[in-house]
C-alpha cells in the first residue's frame, strides 16, 4: 500500500515532463483515437520501468536489512544448470549452421 503513492507521484512527474516537451495533450484537448492510444503508451512504458526500478530497490533493501549480506553471493552452479547452458548455446548453432 505505501508503494501507490509512489506510483501516482511518478505517473504525475512523468506527464508534467512529457507535456513540457509537447508529447501529449493537455487535459481537455480532443483528437484522433491513435493519438490516444499513442498518449497511453507514452506513460505506460516510463512508469513501467520506474516501478521495477522502484520495486528492485525496494527489495534489495528489505533483502539487506531482514537478512545476512550473503544475499549478494552468487550461488554455484548445478550440473543440470551446466546441460541447460549447453543447450540453450548449442540449439542455436546448430540452426544457423543447418540454414534453417
Amino acid at each position: 500500500l505505501r508503494f501507490i503513492p509512489i506510483l501516482m507521484n511518478e505517473t504525475e512527474k512523468i506527464m508534467d515532463s512529457q507535456r513540457i516537451l509537447g508529447l501529449r495533450p493537455k487535459v481537455g484537448e480532443k483528437g484522433r483515437k491513435i493519438d490516444t492510444v499513442k498518449a497511453a503508451f507514452s506513460l505506460i512504458i516510463p512508469q513501467c520501468v520506474r516501478s521495477f526500478y522502484y520495486a528492485a530497490q525496494i527489495a534489495v533493501t528489505l533483502r539487506y536489512r531482514g537478512s545476512s549480506p550473503e544475499f549478494f553471493k552468487l550461488p554455484r552452479m548445478a550440473v543440470k544448470d551446466y546441460f541447460a547452458l549447453t543447450a540453450a548455446l548449442a540449439v542455436p548453432l546448430l540452426i544457423l549452421t543447418a540454414g534453417i
